[in-house]
């Protein structure tokens, strides 16, 4: 690991710094990848659909219209996750059964339990009761989901004598 210092009042370093982090995205895994043209389109039609989610079903459809076969489709979905445009864990049974195509929105969710006032004064204490009232604009099953999520992302862990409390 490299140190840098940096000053915004100065403006020193910034550049070092700028061409670091540029050189390190740049060996990330997919970046300078080379997509077929109708990938490209294909992720464009799923980036510009307003909805906040999908089923793997209308996905595939999706894909399908796009002309891409089964397999194609799976390694475009999995790229699109892992470059951050939705979240799908293909691989994983809890999460698999919704395609989220605006992580913002689990983002903003998400933040409303880690900024939770209640959490903290219970010292990371999360109820059910409490989740529902933070997530009140989300369904039962939407709510199950993105404590999934918070669970798979290392935010929460479910207390083991108690399936309504999590720990934050």
């Amino acid at each position: 690991t490299n140190t840098y210092k940096v000053s915004s009042t100065k403006g020193t370093g910034i550049s070092d710094l700028a061409s670091t982090i540029a050189t390190e995205v740049a060996k990330l895994p997919l970046m300078g990848e080379i997509w077929p043209t109708h990938w490209l389109a294909t992720a464009d039609a799923i980036r510009a659909r307003n909805e906040r989610y999908l089923t793997p079903h209308q996905l595939q459809a999706i894909l399908s219209d796009q002309s891409l076969t089964k397999e194609e489709g799976m390694i475009l979905s999995k790229w699109l996750h892992q470059l951050g445009d939705l979240l799908y864990f293909q691989d994983d049974n809890l999460l698999n059964q919704l395609v989220i195509l605006q992580p913002q929105w689990v983002t903003e969710h998400l933040s409303r339990v880690l900024r939770s006032s209640v959490v903290t004064a219970n010292q990371g204490l999360l109820t059910f009761t409490h989740l529902q009232g933070l997530w009140k604009d989300l369904d039962s099953p939407l709510q199950a989901h993105f404590l999934n999520l918070m669970e798979n992302f290392d935010l929460s862990y479910r207390i083991a004598d108690s399936r309504d409390v999590s720990l934050v």
